[in-house]
């Protein structure tokens, strides 16, 4: 076991809540994609914040937690992957997941509530995994697809709904590269340029927003290539967007409040280019709005702006359809979206800001919803 690993479980065995690791606490990733965040240390050691009571912080039985706290186990994590209800982590090709095991989207001989890691078996080493509403969509080593989990949207690929199940491929997409996850379809990166998609209104504009009438799609060929694809996200509803190597920014999906970036609050099953951004190099994806990186290290977001997920210093009832940038002090690393939430990853510091009615925000606060950033990731003493 690891050292440092030890040390934290034992700690955590004898009621401690926070712990300090020092020099291994520097964050090094950060995921959240619902209610809850978890973070990656160069020591492989993750921990996590915000809602808890499905199980998805790893603790055992915390029902939520304002501040950051280690997930149980004895693996260390080179990646990791949060979902609205469910957590992953990798630990050298090895996959293991906890939360909410209602769909089976963590293991069929699982409770229905998993509060620690187990391990998962896909047969092969897992290169990346990404977490939906009710199921999970890993990358294998070879550059094939799993799915496990719900199937009410057509999530495995086949274009029909059916039972939850186990692990099974995802036909039609191979050499994928990154993935894409929203609640009702999801996309992956093929090669370095073509985007495919499947699940509902992968082929059909998603103007009726209802898995249950929407048309579902075996994987297609939703944006042919124009340049390298850089990176890939979904939120935790129903759009998607992808950052190209030129700087550009591509949506597809629902767009009840401009989270497309296109200027028009007109759902599109076509993926269209976000205006106002030709420098991106990351994307983060939330419920209704959506955030970009600048290669400069700032941050733009557009979209909702009612809990204040914009981080342009109020809320709006009404959507936002030009991207605006969020004051932050620092370069920022990496970009991540919430639901209603933002953090960004500024070197080993995590700020973050929107939503705090479950602890989302990781601050120590809880209720009080910031349209902007706070300090969320403390460093040395973020356990």
């Amino acid at each position: 076991m690891n050292a440092l690993l030890a040390v934290t479980l034992g700690a955590l065995a004898a009621g401690c809540g926070r712990v300090d690791f020092g020099e291994a606490t520097r964050l090094v990733e950060v995921s959240a994609r619902g209610d809850h965040g978890c973070g990656r240390t160069e020591a492989g050691i993750v921990g996590c914040w915000g809602r808890g009571g499905e199980g998805q912080l790893g603790t055992g039985d915390l029902p939520g937690a304002s501040v950051a706290r280690v997930v149980r186990t004895d693996l260390a994590a080179d990646a990791l992957s949060t979902g609205e209800t469910t957590s992953c982590l990798i630990s050298d090709g090895a996959l293991a997941c906890w939360g909410t095991n209602d769909k089976l989207q963590i293991a069929a001989n699982q409770d229905a509530r998993v509060p620690v890691p187990v391990s998962i078996s896909l047969g092969m080493p897992v290169r990346s995994v990404e977490l939906g509403q009710h199921g999970s969509t890993a990358i294998l080593s070879d550059g094939t697809l799993r799915y496990w989990g719900g199937n009410g949207c057509g999530e495995d690929g086949t274009g029909t709904k059916g039972n939850p199940a186990g692990p099974k491929p995802i036909a039609g997409v191979t050499g994928v590269t990154d993935l894409g996850i929203s609640d009702a379809f999801a996309c992956a990166v093929v090669g370095s340029g073509e985007i495919w998609c499947w699940g509902a209104f992968a082929a059909a504009s998603p103007e009726l927003d209802n898995c249950s009438t929407e048309p579902l799609s075996t994987p297609i060929l939703s944006l042919a290539p124009r340049a390298p694809v850089v990176d890939l996200d979904g939120g935790c509803h129903d759009h998607v967007c992808a950052v190209l190597a030129d700087g550009s920014v591509w949506c597809r999906g629902s767009n009840f409040s401009g989270q497309l970036g296109d200027g028009t609050n007109t759902a599109r099953a076509a993926f269209v280019q976000v205006l106002g951004v030709d420098d991106a190099v990351d994307v983060g994806v939330g419920a209704f709005h959506t955030c970009a990186r600048r290669r400069n290290g700032e941050v733009v977001c557009w979209g909702q702006n009612d809990h204040g997920q914009l981080g342009r210093g109020g809320f709006s009832a009404a959507e936002e359809l030009a991207a605006s940038t969020v004051s932050i002090g620092a370069r920022v690393d990496q970009i991540e979206g919430g639901c209603t939430t933002t953090c960004a990853r500024t070197g080993g510091q995590l700020w973050c800001w929107g939503s705090d009615d479950s602890n989302q925000l990781g601050n120590g606060v809880l209720g009080g919803n910031s349209p902007v950033p706070v300090e969320a990731w403390a460093g040395p003493d973020a356990f």
